[in-house]
């Protein structure tokens, strides 16, 4: 037993040392009721604000029910968590893996769509990154690439949403890339309240 506790000791030093350790260890998306995500919109003077309300049953789920404010009419979403996967509700399709956890670089996974002969998604878990905000400084957040392509007469257009996760508050920083590599910034997080 003696052996065993000094063999886990080094490794437990390891992982605060060790940021694929320290990654693969904590929580990227940690959601509770209670928890409000404010983001700043660059170009848009109304902040985007997302709160987690309340836990409730919902199409055959324990569901968390997410209210959404400040991108135009207010929405309401719907998150499940199963076998560690989080899933959206979308109306059209049901129950959709948006993010398969824990984020894993190089892994990826596809989304159905409506038309899954001319529409795919697939996110791809880029790696780790640092993220300068104008508020404040993340480090060891995982880079979520969402990759959608629309065939339309023989022609394919691919647009990117990039997500930047931090370990304990969730996203960060949204961004899209459009066909020709242009980066467009959609939200900065400006505050967050854990519940």
């Amino acid at each position: 037993m003696r052996r065993l506790a000094l063999l886990i000791l080094p490794l437990l030093a390891a992982c605060n040392a060790n940021p694929l350790l320290t990654a693969a260890a904590s929580d990227y998306a940690p959601v509770k009721v209670g928890q409000v995500w404010t983001y700043a919109q660059p170009g848009s003077p109304t902040p985007y604000v997302r709160t987690v309300s309340a836990q409730v049953a919902w199409n055959g789920r324990s569901a968390y029910q997410v209210d959404d404010t400040g991108g135009g009419a207010p929405t309401t979403e719907y998150w499940s968590f199963q076998g560690g996967d989080w899933y959206q509700w979308d109306p059209t399709l049901g129950w959709l893996i948006y993010r398969r956890l824990p984020y894993v670089t190089g892994n990826s996974w596809n989304t159905p769509t409506t038309d899954p002969v001319n529409i795919v998604t697939i996110t791809y878990v880029d790696g780790l990154e640092n993220v300068g905000l104008a508020n404040a400084y993340y480090g060891n957040c995982f880079k979520l690439r969402r990759e959608t392509s629309t065939y339309s007469g023989g022609v394919t257009t691919t647009t990117d949403t990039i997500s930047w996760v931090a370990a304990g508050i969730g996203d960060v920083k949204v961004a899209s890339i459009d066909n020709l590599g242009t980066l467009t910034v959609l939200g900065e997080l400006s505050s967050y309240q854990a519940p």
